[in-house]
């Protein structure tokens, strides 16, 4: 279900791009869907005190509904320290709660510019883009490069794998020099903690281009770490409304938060969305890892466990 920012209007942040027509068709879109009460679904709202229940939209996201107290500890939500802190001198703490930092020059732009070609020659050339939302069919009768909306591929050491989801339609094998690049820079971020974090092996691209919608505001299921890397400049800007943090992409920065407390459960200041990306900002192309080991396990440096689904792009 789609979720409110704040009483103040800052949701309409996610259309500040966008113009004319655009802008037009998506808040025509969006206000549609908010004001749509009668409309029933299972309440996301980490905050809510509805979570998890079939309601309408109102039920789920009222003001009234919410409650950003504290947490089970009793710590005022906003006021919880980070449970682990990346360990390299450039990363920039950009918000204490729930932990979110800023990694200028994670790849260099010779390194930037070799992953994107890399990521032309399998999603383009190779055609490995596919639909980015699990409930869309992951082999695609025709492998073309989208002429807009948003594509995602997986790629590891060993396999690629057309769409983000589906791991059996990963068949066809990673050249061998192309296998050791992504494995090193996944192996790059699983080190830049003090504890390793163990990152699955598999890092998704996710292509924005054109006309595309926003994402609203969410919290990334089951994952105990998140990261984007950006391998493009400018275009839509990934926003926390709690945090007051709003990260611009920037080619060859990264930016990683965490989505839960130490005991594993969910923080809502973790909660982030993405804005509509225009036509004419061109292509806006992301690498995501995911951590879904608990913190627990991090802390303890048991081994890794993979997510059972890729939440929303970035």
């Amino acid at each position: 279900m789609l979720s409110e920012f704040n009483a103040d209007g800052r949701d309409m942040q996610l259309f500040d791009l966008m113009e004319g027509a655009e802008r037009g068709r998506h808040l025509l879109k969006y206000e549609a869907k908010k004001s749509n009460e009668s409309t029933l679904g299972l309440c996301e709202f980490p905050s809510s005190n509805r979570y998890g229940e079939y309601v309408n939209y109102k039920e789920c996201f009222d003001p009234a509904q919410q409650d950003r107290g504290r947490t089970a500890e009793g710590v005022p939500m906003g006021q919880v320290e980070p449970w682990i802190t990346p360990s390299i001198d450039n990363a920039v703490l950009l918000a204490n709660d729930p932990g979110i930092w800023s990694v200028r020059n994670f790849l260099s732009l010779a390194e930037a510019d070799k992953m994107l070609a890399l990521v032309s020659k399998y999603g383009k050339e190779l055609g490995f883009y596919g639909p980015c939302k699990h409930e869309h069919n992951h082999r695609a009768t025709t492998h073309a490069h989208p002429s807009e909306g948003k594509a995602c591929f997986k790629i590891s050491s060993t396999n690629v794998c057309e769409g983000p989801y589906d791991l059996s339609a990963c068949e066809a094998e990673t050249h061998a020099a192309d296998g050791a690049f992504i494995e090193s820079i996944i192996s790059r971020f699983g080190s830049m903690w003090p504890f390793d974090v163990a990152p699955g092996p598999y890092a998704k691209f996710q292509l924005s281009l054109g006309d595309t919608p926003p994402v609203d505001l969410h919290v990334d299921a089951e994952k105990t770490i998140s990261f984007v890397l950006y391998l493009t400049d400018g275009g839509a800007a990934m926003l926390f409304p709690h945090a007051n943090v709003t990260v611009t992409p920037e080619k060859g920065t990264a930016h990683t938060w965490l989505n839960s407390y130490k005991d594993g459960t969910r923080n809502p200041m973790a909660d982030h969305a993405v804005q509509a990306h225009p036509l004419s900002a061109g292509e806006r192309l992301v690498m995501l890892f995911e951590v879904c080991t608990p913190p627990q396990d991090i802390l303890a440096a048991a081994s890794w466990s993979t997510c059972s689904s890729v939440g929303l792009g970035r």
